[in-house]
């Protein structure tokens, strides 16, 4: 068995021993979710833009719990720009290492905070409720044009199930 493997099988290992003890519980979790996406614009005028992102990223657990630890996530979604105001609405899958997945609705509530609310699960996820806010702390500058990457925080709680 390579390191490789051994990770995957230890991270699933924690990962049934953690949700067949405290899957019904409400969970809370704290993760920073680092990602690198791409962008570009839809519609241009003098008092609007609207354009689309893609990212994807993945998950550091904060929390002792280590809820959502090394988790994928993709997010799309579009962004619209009116006389100088933002608003931002998009979608999310979180991908765990089974390959089960949480859906999540985002929508920034101002510029680089927001909330992301659950919207569905798969698998060990079925019936998954919760959601919570993030904040953007660690902007930096693009790497190539219509590109982007980031590092925010996110945290709340998650309910799954028996």
């Amino acid at each position: 068995m390579r390191y490789g493997d051994t990770a995957v099988a230890g991270i699933g290992l924690v990962g049934v021993l953690f949700f067949s003890s405290t899957a019904h519980a409400q969970q809370p979790f704290d993760a920073t979710h680092c990602f690198v996406g791409t962008g570009s614009q839809l519609f241009r005028s003098d008092d609007a833009v609207i354009g689309h992102f893609e990212h994807k990223g993945i998950y550091r657990s904060n929390h002792e719990n280590k809820l959502l630890d090394g988790f994928a996530i993709q997010c799309m979604g579009i962004a619209v720009t009116v006389k100088q105001k933002r608003s931002m609405r998009g979608a999310c899958k979180i991908l765990d290492p089974k390959g089960d997945m949480i859906g999540l609705e985002i929508e920034d509530t101002k510029l680089g905070t927001g909330t992301a609310t659950v919207v569905g699960g798969t698998g060990a996820w079925k019936g998954v409720t919760g959601g919570g806010d993030w904040l953007v702390h660690t902007p930096s500058r693009p790497l190539a044009d219509g590109a982007f990457q980031s590092c925010l925080r996110y945290h709340g709680t998650l309910t799954v199930p028996k």
